[in-house]
């Protein structure tokens, strides 16, 4: 059974095949073209600006409320002097965190270099218990590390290392040889004193979920902080981050924060919210490409060549407008769906489906034309009129260009059909055109007049049976199929008709006869000719040439009898 069905499967899939190429041919293009450049980046600035933009447009998210930034700020360098500050300051900051009870302390500072406070500073920290420092790299990839006093009365350490894309936006956090990043190490010491927090893998990079601007993040200035003008129920069980926010220091680019750039330490603040609120961004990217270029392309392309072109534009507008607005609710459920390669491809593909009709529009202009410059040019003059009427059309595109020579030919075959009808109405002979099936294409008064018929109805409807019958009616169309004439006289009522009926031929021009075998007609033209005086004059002829016939007999008679009677004499 199975061996049975297979072939027929096979031939059916090679039939669909060979009917829907030509409608494939855009999207597989398309397809292989996106991925040649995908593969070379080149939509990451459209996928940059989408991404800038979608943030945007999906306005301002609330950053988790269980973080709190502490801003080394502009009124803080104008409080202790010119940054790097002694180390002190910092065991004032951490004595007035531990009295408020904060949770964690984390620094975004670096202090690799010893200093005379180290110890004072490391007593601070271990009195707080749960600080967090900096890990950071120098130019040559050197870590920079805390000194080890420092390190030792750390609870934890993390790289706050971020890659910054071609745009100048930081977009996910990753593992770094140094350890941990900065926003899981704090995190992780969070979850000492307070419910466990699910982590993600630290094996795979966190794609940032930008929130809000940096305005809407709480913080505080360091100079009040330490002065004591900040409540303690703003610290009290939170996640304390230290860093620089004054400008010209450590600037980070966000969706949000793009001219003037905010602070580094904003990235820390985002990427801990993420972590804490479990609404990091989710990135399908390469479980959609494939699936996108392997159906997408073909599959729009399969659509796009049923319709025509202005559905097939507003299918592509539609179609981009509406994975726009996909991308922005995914993004408003942590979902980040590429933008650039889809919208790319749609118009792609719709690009090529309409070249391809272009060019075959503009290929079949072309045969058409000289279809019929073959077929009539002993009714046309084209090429004198070429001269004179489309010389002035010659800088058009080739496309337009067929379409005037086409203008041109219609407009002399109008000329012709009219010169045509006026001679076919003025004619006494009724002439009448149709297709094999009878319906009637084109027929003169004089046709009218007698049959009956009008255009697109059926001859047969009027033939039969007043002058024909409908085996005889079937046996002339076929002998027309095989391009024989059929004559006839018709008496129908008190008038008499020759009719003649022959094979018209409109579609292939070159299938004249002889032809062995004969070709079959497309049509056939009827014409009509009263000959009711015709055949009284015949027969008014023959009944003279009776009488005429018979007066003769009468002669002879008389001469024959003459001649006996002198004969007898």
């Amino acid at each position: 059974m199975c061996w049975s069905f297979r072939p027929k499967k096979q031939e059916l899939f090679h039939r669909l095949l060979h009917h829907y190429h030509w409608y494939l041919l855009p999207g597989l293009l398309s397809a292989g073209a996106i991925a040649l450049l995908s593969g070379l980046g080149a939509f990451q600035p459209l996928d940059h600006m989408a991404y800038r933009q979608l943030f945007r447009l999906r306005g301002n998210l609330a950053i988790d409320d269980r973080i709190v930034v502490v801003a080394i700020d502009e009124a803080s360098l104008v409080r202790f002097g010119r940054f790097p500050w002694p180390r002190h300051h910092y065991v004032t900051l951490l004595d007035r965190l531990t009295q408020a009870r904060a949770g964690v302390v984390a620094f975004d500072l670096i202090w690799s270099e010893p200093s005379a406070d180290d110890a004072e500073l490391a007593a601070a920290m271990t009195r707080q218990g749960r600080v967090v420092l900096a890990v950071a790299q120098a130019a040559n990839g050197t870590p920079l590390q805390p000194v080890p006093m420092l390190q030792t009365s750390a609870i934890a350490t993390g790289h706050i290392l971020a890659r910054q894309d071609a745009d100048g936006l930081t977009r996910q956090v990753a593992l770094h040889p140094s350890g941990l990043p900065f926003s899981y190490a704090a995190v992780q010491t969070y979850s000492l004193v307070h419910p466990s927090i699910q982590m993600p893998s630290s094996q795979q990079p966190l794609w940032l979920n930008w929130l809000s601007q940096t305005q809407h993040i709480p913080h505080y200035s360091f100079a009040d902080v330490v002065a004591g003008t900040v409540p303690d129920a703003v610290f009290q069980d939170k996640i304390v981050l230290v860093g620089v926010t004054a400008i010209g220091f450590d600037p980070l680019i966000t969706p949000f924060d793009y001219n003037p750039p905010t602070s580094g330490i904003y990235l820390h603040a985002t990427a801990i919210s993420n972590l804490l609120q479990r609404n990091a961004l989710q990135v399908k990217y390469n479980q959609w490409i494939w699936l996108m270029l392997l159906l997408g392309g073909p599959g729009f392309s399969l659509c796009l060549g049923q319709w025509r072109s202005s559905v097939q534009v507003f299918c592509w507008l539609k179609l981009s407008l509406l994975w726009l607005s996909l991308s922005w609710v995914g993004l408003k459920f942590g979902l980040l769906l590429p933008i650039g390669l889809p919208i790319l491809l749609l118009t792609l593909t719709t690009s090529l489906v309409a070249l391809r009709e272009r060019l075959g529009l503009n290929r079949l202009l072309q045969q058409q034309i000289q279809q019929i410059w073959t077929i009539h040019q002993q009714y046309l003059e084209f090429h004198a009129c070429h001269s004179s009427q489309l010389v002035q059309w010659q800088t058009l595109p080739a496309s337009m260009y067929r379409v005037a020579q086409l203008t041109v030919l219609t407009e002399q075959f109008g000329r012709l059909q009219s010169a045509q009808l006026a001679i076919a109405h003025s004619l006494s002979v009724g002439i009448l055109a149709s297709d094999l099936d009878g319906r009637v294409w084109f027929c003169n008064p004089a046709a009218t007049r007698w049959l009956g018929v009008r255009i697109h109805e059926y001859l047969q409807l009027y033939l039969i049976p007043d002058w024909y019958q409908v085996e005889q009616w079937q046996a002339d169309i076929t002998q027309l199929q095989q391009q024989q004439v059929v004559m006839r006289e018709v008496h129908c009522g008190d008038r008499w008709y020759a009719l003649r009926i022959e094979p018209l031929f409109y579609q292939n021009r070159d299938a004249t006869p002889p032809l062995n075998p004969p070709q079959p007609a497309d049509g056939l033209l009827l014409l009509l000719e009263e000959i009711t005086e015709q055949k009284q004059a015949i027969a008014e002829l023959a009944s003279l040439q009776q009488q005429l016939k018979s007066q003769r007999m009468q002669l002879d008679e008389i001469s024959q009898y003459l001649a006996a009677v002198q004969k007898s004499q």
